[in-house]
């Protein structure tokens, strides 16, 4: 192919038409300015997408999308595939947040590219193999299909790399098969230009075409520019190998005007190159060197040393076939030193060679027969880099086979462990079922059992049971009425009061606004009999309040009744007191066996009526919960009461035992605000302490302490155990 006057700019055809200009360095000036045009946009954009990436980075507020970003910036190292230190810290730091946070796909993410990066740009091989395997390792349940095919096409790039073709092609055609399952046709395409490049390597030239062509097909299909330009570079490639060298110049061509359109000045050294290896090869030495002139700039440009060194060695071959010994030295001394640079042996091999052959040729038989030992010796080097790297290969083959199997004797544990947790499962879903029956069935016989026992046993003792009732309520009367004397003045006076004095008018109030009320209907009045609902309200509340008081206040009472009290039968009386507030709200509670205490009867029932209302009240959850439990410490006894409820703040947690104190409106919650603080008072008479722990949203426990007895006499557990055959309960209660 030529360039017309239509494919350069004006720049460059000022360049060309100097006529002192030599017709070489015209065309190498016209190349170099078109390569530099490219070259602009191609950094352009680039930059663009990591500054874009660098900025979401900064303004990244959750180690989730920092993750995602490294992992993104990393890809456009390695795409770029200029600086590898780059991606590598990219994926690291990725790598870091994924294993802390213990996010194993994102973890699998960072690995899969730092064994690309490790393979493709740092030819660190065995460090690309360990990166790998570690992806290997991750359970398969935490990353897609998808993902585990990029694996597979790291792992064939690997082997390929170690000539191992069997192992990669192994790889490449796993990766092939789930992409066909997938109907990946992208996947596919890039799995084909892939083995393409395997045959070539292995010189089987036609199947590697073959490869190639069905590459370029589906990029066609896809409308991938630069999945097209790579593939026609490849056909390009391997027809030069075939020696078809038309077909070659032609696929390559099309494969250039593609990378100057996707501005991918990499792959455009490397199309320069392979366009002038044609020209060479067809004899046209000056569109040889005006290709590789150009495959040189761009090296230069892109600071490459690989294409500044095969491109610089090709115009020295070109040069001394010219017999222009000066420029074929020069260019053979900037080859030889970008490949020392590059510490690429392979490339000082054949700059070696190309100068011992061109001294040999000009008779300069000292010059030749130094870099013939030079030659010789880096043979010698190749090939025990060759073994070290056989040993390598060998290593790493082995380990991956190792850790191959490791692998799958990891997934049969865990595949047994599955299978064995499930049928732990199943055996104890079997075995509580079998107890709840058992446990039916024991409660069904022993209710027949009570039943019938009661039944023999009520004419015998009818007369006994009424005569004990009313000797029980001789003594309840006596001791309330012993209770009642003891009373102080205050609160006979505040009793006085509160039940004359403010509860009769009260009750005239109430009683005149329902008249009114009945008044105002002859004529309705929407206004006003709202007016008359409010007042009655607050009438009524005023009244409930005083009541509440008068409760209170009796608590203050110098000397009260203390006996024994079963706790478990106070507990059964205030659930029968809350009977119809636990239907309403389907609610649950829940005892352990409560000890027998020396209290006040009376107190017990206040003060677990008022734990348990106020677990059911301040409770929006579906099903309300309350638990009591109790553990003994010694000389007291410690109880929990604990809700599922709304929870209160901690800054009120002081607040809550005030008298009148409330936390929400009477419009959201019912109550006076007394019933925590009779509680503490109580429990402080008693002798004992209270307080609580609770979170808003997760619940409130209370917890307060009651001294021991004295000395227990041995009617407690006598007690307890005749209260349990009465009401034929268990140790543990629940009721609902």
């Amino acid at each position: 192919m030529r360039f017309t006057d239509m494919d350069i700019p004006k720049t460059t055809k000022t360049i060309c038409r100097g006529s002192n200009v030599p017709v070489f360095l015209r065309a190498s000036l016209a190349i170099a300015l078109l390569c530099f045009l490219s070259a602009a946009g191609t950094q352009a954009q680039s930059n663009t997408r990591i500054f874009d990436l660098l900025t979401k980075l900064k303004l990244a507020r959750h180690d989730t999308a920092r993750m995602d970003i490294y992992l993104q910036l990393a890809e456009v190292h390695i795409e770029e595939g200029n600086d590898p230190e780059k991606a590598i810290n990219n994926a690291n730091l990725a790598l870091i947040l994924a294993q802390n946070y213990k996010d194993k796909r994102r973890e699998f993410l960072a690995l899969e590219r730092l064994a690309r990066v490790y393979a493709e740009l740092k030819y660190d091989l065995k460090a690309a193999m360990d990166y790998l395997n570690e992806a290997k390792a991750i359970d398969t349940s935490f990353t897609t299909i998808a993902d585990r095919a990029a694996l597979y096409g790291d792992e064939g790039k690997i082997f390929m790399a170690l000539n191992d073709y069997e192992k990669a092609q192994q790889a490449f055609l796993r990766q092939l098969t789930i992409y066909e399952k997938l109907g990946n046709k992208r996947g596919i395409a890039d799995v084909n230009y892939e083995l393409g490049q395997l045959f070539f390597e292995q010189k089987d030239y036609r199947q590697a075409l073959a490869y190639f062509n069905r590459a370029l097909a589906l990029y066609d299909e896809l409308d991938d520019i630069r999945g097209r330009m790579y593939a026609l570079n490849a056909i390009g490639q391997t027809w030069g190998r075939l020696g078809d060298y038309t077909r070659s110049l032609q696929s390559c061509t099309e494969a250039l005007y593609l990378a100057q359109a996707a501005n991918d000045r990499v792959h455009l050294a490397e199309i320069h190159v392979n366009i002038g290896y044609a020209y060479e090869h067809m004899n046209n030495p000056t569109e040889a060197l005006r290709y590789y002139t150009g495959a040189l700039l761009l090296g230069e440009e892109l600071n490459n040393l690989r294409i500044i060194a095969r491109a610089a060695r090709e115009m020295g071959n070109i040069y001394s076939q010219l017999c222009n010994e000066q420029e074929a030295l020069r260019y053979y001394t900037q080859a030889l030193e970008a490949a020392q640079k590059a510490g690429s042996k392979a490339l000082l091999k054949d700059i070696y060679e190309s100068l011992f052959e061109f001294h040999d040729e000009n008779g300069r038989n000292e010059e030749a027969y130094q870099w013939l030992k030079k030659l010789v010796a880096i043979k010698d080097e190749l090939y025990d880099e060759e073994r070290t790297r056989q040993l390598i290969h060998n290593q790493i083959r082995y380990q991956t086979e190792k850790k191959e199997e490791e692998v799958k004797l990891l997934r049969a544990r865990e595949l047994q462990n599955r299978i064995i947790i499930q049928n732990q499962r199943l055996q104890n879903y079997a075995l509580i079922i079998l107890i709840l029956l058992v446990l039916a069935g024991i409660v069904i016989l022993y209710n027949a059992f009570k039943r019938k026992k009661a039944y023999n046993e009520l004419l015998e003792k009818e007369v006994q049971k009424r005569t004990a009732e009313l000797q029980r309520y001789n003594e309840e009367l006596a001791a309330s009425n012993r209770q009642l004397e003891q009373s102080n003045m205050e609160l006979e006076r505040f009793a006085y009061i509160a039940s004359h004095d403010l509860k009769s008018p009260l009750r005239n109030i109430i009683s005149f606004l329902n008249l009114i009320e009945r008044k105002v209907r002859q004529n309705p009045d929407p206004q006003l009999l709202e007016y008359l609902k409010f007042a009655t309200d607050s009438a009524r509340q005023m009244h409930q309040l005083i009541l509440d008081v008068l409760e209170f206040s009796r608590v203050n009472q110098d000397e009260v009744e203390m006996t024994e009290v079963d706790l478990n039968d106070t507990l059964v009386l205030a659930l029968r007191n809350l009977k119809e507030e636990m239907s309403q709200k389907h609610a649950v509670v829940e005892a352990s066996l409560l000890p027998v205490v020396y209290a006040n009867s009376v107190y017990m029932l206040q003060l677990l009526q008022n734990f348990v209302s106020n677990g059911i009240k301040y409770n929006e959850s579906r099903i309300p919960l309350v638990q009591i439990s109790t553990e003994d410490k010694g000389d007291h006894y410690l109880f929990r009461v604990r809700d599922n409820g709304i929870g209160i703040d901690p800054e009120f947690h002081d607040q809550v035992f005030e008298m009148f104190k409330r936390l929400h409106t009477r419009e959201e919650y019912q109550g006076t605000g007394i019933g925590l603080a009779m509680c503490k008072k109580i429990i402080l008479k008693l002798g004992g302490k209270i307080w609580l722990e609770s979170e808003p949203g997760k619940g409130t426990t209370f917890y307060f302490t009651l001294p021991k007895p004295q000395s227990a006499p041995a009617s407690a557990n006598g007690t307890r155990e005749k209260a349990a055959a009465q009401t034929g309960e268990s140790a543990d209660a629940v009721a609902t």
